[in-house]
């Protein structure tokens, strides 16, 4: 009966550890489970702890097959997620992280998770949706949450006149004001969304995410050197700002410090071809040969279907293709579910291929 009764006071005192003392933790939640080996809670500390500690493959280890079997517990999700993300498998964690905020749509750190995989994989519009539900499970005022939706739900025509009700009887809402740049910025109009945010932040100068959209909103306008000056002002950049940075220093020809900062992504996201397809061409444009064929080939190794990194080898002019890669080009075509874009970019790559062997016809 002793060790039921001190179970949960020691699992308590190992959660309020784990920040400042994770090794305690880790000792804690191991004596719970001492007598009680199938503790849930003392399981997600103990992978947790271990976690922090990093000793990321143990945690995995402890945490993947609990989360197998406790799918109703946005918590193991959450934090299997968390471990498979700082062993560089954000593919991996996708579907964990998917199911924590199903559970759990108020935890913003995931939907944050969830967009910063899916905005370097290239998938701009799911990002920008899973932000858009980041955003909105900060918002603490009742009178935002309703429009927060609206915007997160893609509907930015809805959360529109509402902010506007919200800055008439309350001009100093500057979350009011942010929310409503965001909708007006969903709806193209961004030389208004501009304005509305410059503002905002003129107003409050630490108001960092109304500072992120702004950057977001002038990399867009086509102005990467304002949106790189609001950019450093945030300080140390999450991924989305450091993403938004590689976009603007791309974009003012400054390659070399974009590929820095693609390289500096790819350390936290090692799994993802569109990353690698990026760092690339940056590479490309940089005239590193050699390492950009490195990562069109990691691009291709990650994803064999992607044809744009077939085609990227392709363009150097100089590459050949083996056997091996003309056939895997050429099977590739043979699938009849190829789209028309994929078909005519690989058809090109074939070509080219073909071309280089002296097969002119």
């Amino acid at each position: 009966m002793a060790a039921d009764v001190q179970g949960p006071t020691r699992i308590g005192q190992a959660v309020e550890l784990l920040a400042t003392d994770p090794a305690r933790a880790e000792a804690l939640a191991r004596e719970v489970l001492s007598t009680a080996p199938a503790d849930r809670d003392a399981l997600v500390v103990l992978g947790t702890a271990l976690r922090v500690r990093g000793e990321l493959e143990q945690a995995r280890a402890v945490l993947e097959p609990l989360a197998a079997t406790e799918t109703g517990s946005w918590i193991m999700q959450f934090e299997l997620a968390r471990v498979l993300l700082a062993l560089g498998k954000s593919r991996a964690a996708t579907g964990p992280l998917s199911l924590a905020v199903a559970l759990n749509p108020g935890l913003a750190a995931g939907w944050r998770m969830l967009g910063d995989i899916a905005l370097f994989s290239g998938q701009v519009s799911a990002a920008q949706t899973a932000y858009d539900w980041a955003l909105r499970a900060l918002i603490g005022d009742p009178r935002l949450q309703g429009p927060a939706a609206a915007l997160a739900e893609g509907r930015p025509d809805v959360a529109e006149p509402d902010l506007r009700a919200v800055l008439a009887r309350d001009p100093n809402a500057l979350a009011a004001g942010h929310l409503l740049g965001e909708a007006l910025a969903r709806q193209g109009r961004l030389a208004d969304a501009e304005g509305l945010l410059a503002q905002c932040v003129e107003r409050a100068p630490g108001f960092d995410l109304a500072r992120q959209s702004y950057a977001s909103v002038l990399l867009r306008s086509g102005k990467p050197s304002q949106a790189l000056v609001q950019l450093d002002r945030l300080g140390v950049l999450d991924n989305r700002g450091r993403m938004m940075r590689a976009a603007a220093l791309t974009e003012l020809g400054d390659f070399g410090l974009a590929a820095e900062v693609t390289a500096a992504l790819l350390e936290d996201f090692p799994d993802q071809a569109h990353g690698w397809l990026l760092h690339g061409n940056g590479l490309r444009t940089l005239g590193r040969i050699d390492a950009a064929i490195a990562a069109y080939r990691k691009c291709l190794e990650l994803d064999p279907d992607g044809s744009a990194a077939w085609w990227a080898l392709a363009n150097l002019k100089t590459y050949r293709f083996d056997p091996k890669m003309r056939a895997a080009i050429g099977a590739r075509l043979a699938d009849p579910a190829l789209g028309p874009e994929d078909r005519s970019t690989l058809h090109f790559t074939l070509g080219k291929a073909e071309e280089d062997e002296g097969r002119f016809a």
